[in-house]
C-alpha cells in the first residue's frame, strides 16, 4: 500500500475553478451508507504530522438508489469474509497489521434492508486496493450488475479477470468539467449520478458525485449533492479541520534511519502531489452550501452520525441538508 515519493513540503494551492453542476433534476431518492468492515491504521498514514497511534476506521459502501426508475447501484464493495483469498500467500502477512474485522458480507447487509442483489445495476469502484474492490464471490453476488472502474484499474482488480461486464473508464477524450473536477462519466445519463476523476491516491482513483433530494422538492434550488470521496485522503480532518488543525496534510512518514532533513517520502498514495491535487478539488467542492463530502474512512463524520450501530444498520444520507448532517 505504500509508495515511494519525492517530494517537497511546499503546500499546493487551493482550487478555484467551478465548472458547475449537472444538468437536469433527476435525482437519487436513497443514498445509504454502511460499513459491515473496518480496519485499523496509524495516525501518521492518515495525517502529517502525525503519530504513531492507532484508529479503527470504518470501511463504507454506498448503495443508491434512482428515484425515477428503482435501480440500484452501489459505491464500492468493501471487504468481505473471504477479503485475503485474493490476497497471493506470500503478502498476506502485511496485510496482519490492518487488523482486519468484517461482520456481515455486503450483498446479506442489503438483503436484510429488502433490496435483492439481482437488482443492483452498476457498480461503481472507486480504485483496486484490496478494503474497497471485494472479492470474486463479492462480484458474483451481483450478477446483473455492471461494473464501472477508472482508468488503469481494471487489470489490478483479481475479482475482476474473466468478466465481460466491466467498463474502464478512459479519459483522452476532450474534458467533460463537471463541479470541480476535470473529467466526467455519467453513469444513467441524467446527472443523478456521476463518476469524476480524482487521481492521485491511485492512478485511476474515482469519486461519484450523487444528486440527492427528495420527489417533493422539483426545484433545483432544494437540489443536494453527495460527493462518495473515495480514499482522496484517509481522515476528515483534513476536509473539515478543527481549531490548530488548519496545517494538516495528507499522511506521510519516513522509514527508520531516514533523514530528518529530508521531506518524509512514504506515503498511501501512489502519487503524493497528485494526490494533494485532487484534494484540493474535493475540498473546493466541500466548501459549496449544496455538497457534502463523505470518505469511504470519515471517522469523524461516521461516529457524530452514530459510528457502530450504523455497521449494519445503514444511515440514510439523502436530505442530508435538512438533517444538518454537515456538521
Amino acid at each position: 500500500m505504500s509508495a515511494h515519493h519525492h517530494s517537497t513540503d511546499a503546500p499546493v494551492a487551493p482550487f478555484k475553478e467551478w465548472y458547475g453542476l449537472p444538468k437536469g433534476d433527476a435525482s437519487c431518492s436513497s443514498v445509504v451508507a454502511f460499513s459491515p468492515s473496518s480496519l485499523i491504521l496509524r495516525e501518521y498514514e492518515m495525517v502529517h504530522p502525525g503519530g504513531d497511534k492507532t484508529e479503527r476506521i470504518p470501511v463504507c459502501v454506498f448503495l443508491i438508489k434512482h428515484e425515477k426508475t428503482g435501480k440500484y447501484a452501489i459505491f464500492d464493495l468493501g471487504l468481505w469474509q473471504d477479503w485475503s483469498d485474493t490476497i497471493a500467500a506470500e503478502q498476506q502477512k502485511q496485510y496482519d497489521v490492518f487488523e482486519v474485522q468484517v461482520e456481515e458480507d455486503m450483498d446479506k447487509v442489503i438483503a436484510k434492508k429488502g433490496v435483492d442483489p439481482n437488482d443492483v445495476e452498476v457498480i461503481v469502484i472507486s480504485h483496486h486496493h484490496f478494503d474497497h474492490c471485494g472479492t470474486v464471490y463479492g462480484f458474483d453476488r451481483f450478477p446483473h450488475a455492471r461494473i464501472i472502474v477508472g482508468p488503469e484499474s481494471r487489470s489490478k482488480i483479481v475479482a475482476l479477470k474473466d468478466r465481460n461486464n466491466v467498463t474502464e473508464l478512459s479519459w483522452h477524450h476532450s474534458p467533460t468539467r463537471i463541479a470541480a473536477f476535470e473529467h466526467s462519466y455519467d453513469v444513467w445519463g441524467d446527472g443523478s449520478l456521476v463518476v469524476v476523476a480524482t487521481p492521485g491516491h491511485t492512478p485511476g482513483h474515482v469519486a461519484a458525485l450523487v444528486r440527492t433530494g427528495t420527489s417533493s422538492s422539483s426545484s433545483t434550488a432544494e437540489h443536494e449533492y453527495l460527493l462518495l470521496a473515495g480514499d482522496c485522503c484517509h481522515s476528515g480532518l483534513l476536509l473539515h479541520p478543527g481549531p490548530g488543525q488548519e496545517h494538516l496534510r495528507i499522511g506521510r512518514w519516513r522509514n527508520p534511519g531516514e533523514p530528518t532533513s529530508e521531506p518524509p517520502q512514504h506515503s498511501m498514495h501512489e502519487d503524493l502531489l497528485q494526490a494533494e491535487f485532487s484534494l484540493e478539488r474535493i475540498k473546493a467542492a466541500e466548501k459549496r452550501d449544496e455538497v457534502m463530502v463523505v470518505l469511504a474512512h470519515d471517522k469523524r463524520r461516521w461516529d457524530l452520525w452514530g459510528g457502530q450501530k450504523l455497521t449494519m444498520e445503514g444511515f440514510e444520507l439523502a436530505g442530508w441538508r435538512k438533517k444538518g448532517l454537515k456538521a
